[in-house]
């Protein structure tokens, strides 16, 4: 693995070590959320579902990678192939994979290739993110193709007046590895932000070993007028063991990935409306091999321009968006291709009274290879007093398919296809959220989700497995979530989500879906600047397809965590922030992807210095 980025960054940062005379001060965050209407709104006053985590709550977590940082949030699931660096992938209220859109401020992380995005390939380490916002629900009215279940948006840290450098290890069971360096300043109109971070660990299995090192950096100009201009480039290199599934163990099979982006944001006030520009240009080179036997490699770039502004009216927002992208492969596999879209977005938000809150909008995309597709949207945000919240939603979502499901080389065994049409599903949600003060809050939420045109892989009459339009499904559920500071120094919190998802034309479950997931966690502050906090989660699926190459020992699970951490300072000018946690504390034989055993008992320990 090249070391290259690494001493490169520790160049980068050295002045600001030299310049930081204090620790710098923790932000205090604005109780905002941007992904449920792609402006920044209080949560109140949002009707679609949304989870905020935050950096003080993912530090608390001794979360080690982005896949444990997700983990336990509401209607979320994690299916993990449990290798370090192997897949892992999210799937919202029951939704496959590639319906979920990752972005990382605002960027799409998805490959065009399959649709989906391993979280194991987050190209900025962890200590870069500000905040991670879950959005539940077709997310395709403002963001397009591949939102059908949901928005997961990333959202990464900015320099501030202050300099700080951040510099962290930690060691942990199979051999498990990781050093970071983080440090930023803007003192006056640039600004400048790197962040860097290399891990390795031999794995619980063998060839489960793994090792990458991500690059984070971004530079700020302030501009005339009250304009900012940021370019931010982002990179990640991964080797990894695929070790596979319990039925098709490989002790040789590889995987190197080079993922590489680049962003420009443009963004002020353009007359009475706010305007931002957003380019972007992502490449994924992702290079599977069993050495001296077969390789092949998958180059997915995507080239994309997006538009936006928002205009204050009185009582309304208006915002209008316009998007340009294309998407270029060049497979081993799938041959080289490349396709084109545009789009369009108009969206209101008006405020029909202090405490009504109307959204309605649309968004209309175009594509070179498939039909077009409308995805509106409406919803309603009612607080009916100052602690209490009524919401409801209504939203249609799309998922286009991807370059494997139409152009999948012909063999004796499978085949894509290329006249398949795109995914479609609406989806409506009503809920309530209610606030006890600061000592409590609970909320609850109904949604019901309908789809057609889903695309599955079956097998022909031939007994060749291909892709085709079929299934219309519909799922039931409900999210329940609560949190509650029972004293002072002792804080829990948990949330539920029940799904009933069912083929609309066999009358069937849908084979592996999560009927039942919970999670809670209790945190203890028994001393000042030291914390621990229990986790734990529980799910249970319907039963795995019977044709299933590979089928859960068990379909349900429970699993628990536990981290302790400890802040201190040394003198003036540094902070230490101690940390020591178990994951998978009861030492249980499960699996969250059928096939994939997932570690057993792990610890993990690690310091992070703050200048």
């Amino acid at each position: 693995m090249r070391r290259s980025l690494l001493a490169a960054l520790c160049c980068t940062a050295a002045p600001a070590a030299a310049l930081a005379a204090a620790p710098a001060p923790t932000p205090t965050l604005a109780p905002v959320v941007v992904t449920a209407t792609r402006t920044e709104r209080p949560a109140a006053e949002v009707a679609p579902s949304v989870t905020v985590i935050t950096a003080a709550e993912i530090q608390a977590s001794g979360a080690r990678n982005l896949e444990e940082v997700l983990a336990g949030s509401l209607g979320l699931e994690i299916v993990s192939s449990g290798t370090p660096g192997a897949l892992a992938s999210p799937r919202v209220r029951g939704s496959t994979a590639s319906q979920v859109l990752v972005l990382l401020d605002g960027v799409r992380l998805n490959s065009s290739s399959n649709g989906q995005f391993n979280l194991a390939d987050l190209p900025v380490p962890l200590a870069s993110i500000e905040r991670i916002e879950v959005l539940r629900g077709p997310g395709s009215a403002l963001y397009g193709a591949g939102a059908l279940g949901g928005v997961i948006q990333i959202f990464t840290k900015r320099a501030e007046a202050e300099p700080s450098l951040d510099a962290s290890v930690a060691v942990g069971r199979f051999g498990a590895r990781r050093v970071g360096l983080a440090g930023g300043w803007k003192p006056g109109p640039v600004g400048v932000r790197v962040a860097v971070a290399d891990e390795s660990s031999d794995g619980h299995r063998p060839n489960g070993d793994s090792e990458q090192v991500s690059l984070d950096a971004a530079l700020t100009l302030d501009l005339p007028r009250g304009a900012a201009l940021e370019l931010t480039g982002r990179r990640l290199e991964k080797e990894a063991g695929t070790p596979g599934p319990r039925s098709w163990v490989s002790a040789t099979e590889r995987q190197d990935d080079t993922n590489s982006a680049v962003s420009a944001r443009l963004s002020g006030p353009l007359g009475p409306a706010d305007l931002r520009v957003l380019g972007q240009w992502t490449r994924l080179d992702n290079q599977p091999y069993d050495p001296g036997v077969w390789s092949d490699r998958h180059v997915a770039e995507t080239a994309a321009l997006e538009a936006q502004g928002d205009l204050k009216a009185g009582p309304h927002v208006v915002t209008v968006l316009g998007e340009f992208a294309r998407e270029f492969l060049d497979s081993s596999a799938n041959g080289k291709r490349d396709q084109g879209r545009w789009a369009v977005l108009a969206q209101d938000e008006w405020a029909v009274a202090p405490k009504l809150t109307l959204t309605a909008g649309a968004r209309y995309d175009a594509h070179s290879e498939f039909r077009n597709e409308w995805s509106p949207r409406g919803s309603v945000a009612l607080r009916a007093t100052s602690s209490t919240t009524v919401r409801a939603s209504v939203g249609r979502g799309y998922r286009a398919p991807t370059f494997n499901d139409r152009y999948w080389p012909a063999s004796a065994w499978a085949a894509g296809n290329p006249n398949l049409d795109p995914e479609t599903a609406w989806e409506y949600e009503a809920g309530v959220s209610q606030a006890f003060g600061t000592a409590a809050a609970v909320s609850f939420t109904g949604f019901r989700r309908d789809a057609k045109d889903l695309i599955e892989w079956r097998a022909n009459s031939a007994g060749v497995w291909t892709p085709i339009n079929v299934a219309r499904s519909r799922t039931w559920g409900a999210e329940a979530s609560l949190d509650v500071k029972v004293c002072r120094g002792v804080t829990l919190g948990g949330g539920y989500t029940w799904l009933h998802p069912v083929d609309r034309d066999t009358r069937e479950f849908l084979p592996g879906k999560p009927r039942h997931q919970a999670s809670g966690h209790l945190t203890l502050e028994p001393l000042t600047e030291t914390k621990l906090r229990l986790d734990g989660r529980y799910a249970r699926h319907y039963p795995d397809a019977p044709f299933a190459f590979d089928r859960r020992e068990d379909s349900s699970y429970t699993v628990f965590d536990a981290t302790l951490t400890r802040g201190f300072y040394l003198g003036d000018r540094v902070a230490l922030d101690l940390t020591l946690g178990v994951k998978n504390l009861f030492d249980r034989d499960y699996e969250v992807n059928p096939g994939y055993p997932m570690p057993p008992r792990e610890w993990h320990a690690g310091v992070t210095a703050s200048f």
